[in-house]
């Protein structure tokens, strides 16, 4: 597997990489999108262009398991590692020798990390427990979230954690949001069983992946009217592995999908249902 690059205007796609052991969840585009940042076995790379450059390579005895991420100028990222059972949450420049430190260790592994937009701190889930953490490992807390958290992201402007709560038994998972400073955790509505979630620049409408067997859509939640509405069927293998978006402006949808019995990346409009985000007020 290969990272590759479409032109959605032409449609026209343009290989990227050419490594052996790409993790197709370890990869980000820097924010200026002249550079990709991904991990190809226990090493974590930059590329620009056609110039590669290692800029931290795993520990001897212990391997990469996804965790990656990286932070909004570009200068931080994280990685989870894990050997003989045990798991640690790496934090590393992303300057070659610039050095790694660890934030976590323990015998629970991280689902994922998301830096936090405009600040210099790190939130991560392990076994259902949402952790806010400075980038030097100070500070860190959990935050008072309802039930076990899941899927989670942050807001545009880094004031609050939008996350999926689980509750025990069968009940509806919850999309809530959390406000860290304040310790404010609220409802955003009860959803078709989300696996996981975007939300459009100003997150007013947020686009869902269903894990039910018996609903396998993508759906937009609105939240101001609290209500769900279809807009397309994943039927994924695992709906854990389809993933959505919203472009830039709010404008379209995408996501991806086996359904057809390969991956394939599908798009559609969203005019009809949301405002353009980016648009001059």
């Amino acid at each position: 597997m290969q990272v590759w690059r479409m032109d959605l205007k032409s449609g026209e796609s343009r290989q990227l990489t050419d490594v052996s052991s790409l993790d197709p969840s370890c990869v980000s585009l820097t924010q200026n999108e002249r550079s990709l940042c991904y991990v190809d076995g226990e090493r974590l790379i930059v590329q620009t262009g056609t110039r590669m450059q290692i800029v931290y390579s795993v520990e001897t005895g212990w391997q990469a398991a996804g965790g990656f991420a990286l932070s909004e100028d570009g200068l931080t990222a994280s990685l989870v590692e894990k050997r003989n059972g045990r798991f640690r949450l790496r934090l590393m420049s992303m300057r070659a020798g610039g050095g790694a430190r660890t934030i976590y260790e323990a015998d629970q592994p991280v689902r994922f990390c998301r830096f936090r937009p405009k600040r210099s701190s790190l939130l991560y889930n392990y076994n259902g427990v949402l952790t806010l953490v400075n980038f030097d490992g100070r500070g860190s807390r959990r935050l008072a979230i309802t039930g076990n958290a899941g899927f989670a992201l942050w807001s545009a402007d880094g004031r609050a954690v939008q996350y999926l709560s689980i509750p025990e038994g069968r009940a509806s998972i919850q999309l809530r949001e959390h406000l860290p400073e304040t310790g404010e955790d609220q409802l955003i509505g009860g959803t078709t069983q989300f696996v996981s979630f975007a939300r459009n620049g100003d997150s007013t409408v947020f686009a869902g992946i269903s894990g039910s067997k018996g609903a396998p859509y993508v759906l937009l939640f609105v939240r101001t009217a609290r209500r769900e509405l279809t807009v397309a069927e994943h039927k994924a293998s695992d709906a854990r592995n389809a993933v959505v978006a919203f472009s830039v402006n709010s404008q379209r949808l995408f996501y991806n999908t086996d359904r057809e019995g390969r991956p394939a990346i599908y798009s559609m409009p969203l005019e009809r249902f949301i405002e353009d985000t980016e648009a001059p007020v």
